[in-house]
C-alpha cells in the first residue's frame, strides 16, 4: 500500500470518529458514537455500556485503528468495472471460446447496470445478488439461463478472491436458481395398445416387436438392456430375467405372470423360426437378422 494512501484513509478515519458519526470497520461493522463522546459497540462476544469510561478509551483508541485499515481497505479496494474488466482479460488469456467470453460479457454488462461500475468490491453484499436475480427474472429469463449467468457471477467472485480482494461473503454459499422437476413422460394403457396394434403379430417380426415393448414397459429396463438381452438370461419359471446394465454390471429384473408367460411362447416361436431358417441358434433373444443382435 502507498504510504500516502494509508495517511489519507488515517485522516478520513480520524475524522470520522472525531464527529461522532457512524464508522464502518473490517471486523465490527457498526460503531455508534453516542453523546458525550462514549463509544457503544454491538459485538458476538461482548457488550459494552456507555457509562463505562475505562472500557470506552481503550475501545476508542482501538476503534481508531479498526477505522484506519477499514478505510484503507475501501480506498484500496477495486470498483467493480475495473475487476470485470481484469476478470475478462483473464478469460481471454485463457483462451475461452468466442461464445462463452460473449455470455461473460453480458452478465458483466448486467452487474453493472444493476450495481453501479463506480462501487466497490468490498461493499457487494448477499443483497446485491439478490437484486440482481430480480432485475433478471422482470428481464423473463428463464431459470435455467438465470442459473447459468449466476455461475458466471460466482467465478467473478471467486476470481476477486483468488486476487487477494476482501468480500463480505463467501459467493460459493449463494444459492443456486431452483429448477422445477420434470416429470416423467407416461404411456397410457390406449396409447400403448396403438403402438402394438401397428405390427404384424403373425410374422417374427412382428412378435419380436410387441414381445420387446411389452418387456420394456413391465419391467422399466433401459433400450439397451432389452436389445443386449440373452435367451440364457430369461428364468420363465423363476419369473426373472438377466440384463447388462450401466456399467457392464448384471442385474436380474422381475417378471409380471402375464410377461414370463409371453416370454416363453416368444422363446418356443424364436427357436421354431430359427430352425426354418437354417441358421444356428445364436442365443440373441432379439435378432434384427439372423446372427446378428438389433443396436439401440
Amino acid at each position: 500500500m502507498p504510504d500516502q494512501r494509508i495517511a489519507e484513509a488515517g485522516r478520513v478515519g480520524a475524522g470520522v470518529a472525531g464527529r461522532g458519526e457512524v464508522v464502518v470497520t473490517r471486523r465490527v461493522r457498526v460503531v455508534d458514537l453516542l453523546a458525550g463522546g462514549v463509544f457503544h459497540r454491538i459485538d458476538p462476544g461482548e457488550i459494552v455500556q456507555p457509562h463505562d469510561p475505562s472500557k470506552s478509551a481503550q475501545m476508542r483508541r482501538d476503534l481508531e485503528d479498526d477505522a484506519l485499515l477499514g478505510m484503507a481497505e475501501a480506498i484500496l479496494s477495486p470498483t467493480i468495472a475495473d475487476s470485470w474488466s481484469d476478470y475478462m482479460r483473464n478469460c481471454e488469456a485463457r483462451g475461452l471460446a468466442t461464445g462463452t467470453l460473449r455470455t461473460y460479457d453480458l452478465v458483466r454488462r448486467q452487474c453493472l447496470e444493476a450495481w453501479g461500475g463506480q462501487q466497490k468490491i468490498l461493499w457487494l453484499t448477499p443483497q446485491h445478488i439478490e437484486d440482481l436475480l430480480i432485475a433478471w427474472r422482470h428481464r423473463g429469463l428463464s431459470d435455467w439461463s438465470m442459473r447459468q449467468r449466476l455461475v458466471v457471477v460466482k467465478q467473478w467472485l471467486n476470481y476477486c478472491l483468488d486476487q487477494g480482494q476482501d468480500l463480505r461473503f463467501n459467493p460459493w454459499q449463494i444459492k443456486n436458481v431452483g429448477m422445477p422437476r420434470r416429470k416423467p413422460r407416461t404411456v397410457s394403457p390406449a396409447d400403448f395398445s396403438r403402438m402394438t396394434e401397428q405390427w404384424d403379430a403373425t410374422t417374427f417380426e412382428g412378435r419380436r416387436n410387441r414381445v420387446m415393448a411389452m418387456l420394456a414397459l413391465d419391467t422399466g429396463a433401459r433400450r439397451a438392456e432389452v436389445v443386449g438381452a440373452n435367451v440364457s438370461g430369461v428364468s420363465a419359471d423363476r419369473r426373472r430375467i438377466r440384463v447388462l446394465g450401466k456399467g457392464s454390471r448384471e442385474r436380474f429384473l422381475a417378471l409380471s405372470v402375464p410377461m414370463a408367460a409371453e416370454l416363453e411362447t416368444y422363446i418356443a416361436e424364436r427357436r421354431k423360426a430359427y430352425e426354418d431358417a437354417g441358421v444356428p441358434d445364436d442365443d440373441v433373444l432379439f435378432p434384427a437378422t439372423w446372427g446378428r443382435r438389433r443396436q439401440r
